[in-house]
């Protein structure tokens, strides 16, 4: 399944259109991520209701930056390290998943 992140940026001093966002985006099925990232099914049901939550923060001098992603690429399995010049790069992972990283 496919789907959009959306990054939304609002000013400080809007609330309503915090809000106005914050209701849109519950009102498409939208699933909060992390403090202002949500993402969205992106088939017809869902989809069609970014243009609007893209339109509510325009109002309010914000921006909503739409990524779609495949979901093929969500559900990929992580990277093993080939060589030693990989292996500081392990150090993001989390420690339940590093220690099936560690080289031999």
């Amino acid at each position: 399944m496919d789907w959009l992140v959306l990054v939304v940026r609002l000013t400080g001093a809007a609330s309503r259109t915090r809000v106005g966002v914050w209701w849109e985006l519950r009102k498409i099925g939208a699933a909060p991520v992390v403090s202002s990232v949500w993402t969205v099914p992106d088939t017809p049901p869902f989809s069609d209701g970014v243009p609007k939550v893209v339109e509510l923060a325009d109002r309010g001098c914000g921006s909503v930056l739409v990524l779609p992603t495949r979901g093929s690429e969500l559900n990929r399995p992580l990277p093993q390290p080939h060589s030693q010049a990989h292996a500081p790069y392990c150090y993001c992972l989390p420690r339940f998943v590093r220690r099936d990283f560690e080289l031999r």
